[in-house]
């Protein structure tokens, strides 16, 4: 499992928009397995489930983000799983680090940091 964590500038619904855009546009083999948009008081959260085949691991790999608003900032958490072979190792070929640098790249493309 990889995970990361950005943080920008945006309105939230803008930067939905796009990786929800882009990260289709990326690839053939990545398909959009869930979108939700939630309330929570006063807030809207956004949550994306992709799903790619990576041939060097023969395995599908899952990238989850959730995007919200944080102390006045665009927060989106992401979350990269699966593509891993073997019961004890899990060596998956780096597949779910290559999926969330996709994400990556459209939000430093976003003015996007990452976080700490």
């Amino acid at each position: 499992m990889a995970n990361r964590i950005y943080i920008g500038n945006l309105n939230e619904e803008v930067v939905y928009q796009k990786l929800k855009k882009e990260l289709l546009a990326s690839a053939i083999s990545i398909k959009l397995v869930h979108d939700e948009i939630r309330n929570l008081y006063d807030k809207k959260v956004y949550f994306l489930v992709y799903d790619q085949y990576y041939s060097r691991a023969n395995s599908r790999v899952s990238l989850s983000l959730l995007i919200s608003e944080h102390n006045g900032m665009c927060k989106v958490s992401c979350v990269g799983s699966g593509g891993g072979q073997g019961i004890f190792f899990d060596f998956s070929w780096f597949s779910e680090d290559s999926f969330i640098q996709k994400c990556e790249t459209i939000l430093f493309e976003l003015g996007f940091k990452e976080s700490q």
